[in-house]
């Protein structure tokens, strides 16, 4: 029963899964139309925040938004440690442009894990897209490696800090899996969420361990005093 808690609450699946296939449209507390409308104009930004703020379901959102038109390029610097900018760029773009050798335009770029970023890569990516090759540049990352980003690309770029979920967001979230479930009072994960200082995983991981304990129990709702 332990690993099916669920079931016994009604759920189907693990409400709190942290899983990335799993809730993928959970995206609460973040503006998506200022990431989509930079992208749309082409202003470079980076996407900051530490492990579990919701970088991940960021980038599905934007893949899912224009990754339809054949523009998007995604690259992450966590598992390859140098890019090819010109292979990369030369793979993109409309099957016409491949078979003619054309070069492609208005590419979107997404850097994950650009904390890890290499300078030279930084440079033949602000070069491409000083020429109109590519139009967005999106890094997304722990850490911004301002010293490895030339002074033109620095000075372009805006930040999108997802550093902490505000209270009344992570309840919104919780929400949206759970709907009204009294076995987890509001109160309940506010104090979640200030336990996890803000961090949307660990505050998921925080509400189903409680849940699974109060199934065990057989609690009715849960209190601060469990």
């Amino acid at each position: 029963m332990s690993e099916l808690w669920y079931h016994e609450i009604g759920f189907h699946n693990n409400p709190f899964s942290i899983k990335p296939a799993a809730y993928t449209n959970d995206v609460v507390g973040h503006n998506l139309k200022v990431i989509f409308k930079n992208i749309e104009t082409g202003k470079p930004q980076f996407i900051l925040g530490p492990f579990g703020t919701g970088k991940t379901t960021i980038l599905k959102h934007i893949i899912g938004k224009f990754g339809g038109e054949k523009k998007v390029i995604y690259f992450s610097c966590g598992l390859e440690r140098s890019m090819d900018v010109d292979k990369l760029v030369s793979g993109a773009g409309s099957v016409l442009d491949r078979m003619t050798g054309g070069r492609p335009r208005d590419l979107i770029f997404l850097i994950d894990e650009a904390n890890d970023l290499i300078a030279k890569d930084a440079v033949e990516l602000f070069e491409a897209y000083q020429d109109g090759v590519i139009k967005s540049l999106v890094f997304v990352g722990t850490d911004v490696p301002s010293k490895r980003l030339p002074p033109g690309l620095a000075s372009e770029l805006a930040t999108i800090n997802l550093s902490s979920l505000p209270a009344p967001a992570a309840i919104q979230l919780v929400r949206r899996r759970v709907g009204k479930l009294s076995l987890l009072p509001d109160a309940i994960i506010k104090e979640l969420h200030k336990r996890a200082q803000g961090n949307t995983r660990l505050m998921l991981e925080y509400c189903e361990e409680v849940c699974r304990m109060a199934v065990s129990r057989n609690l009715n709702v849960i209190s601060k005093a469990d």
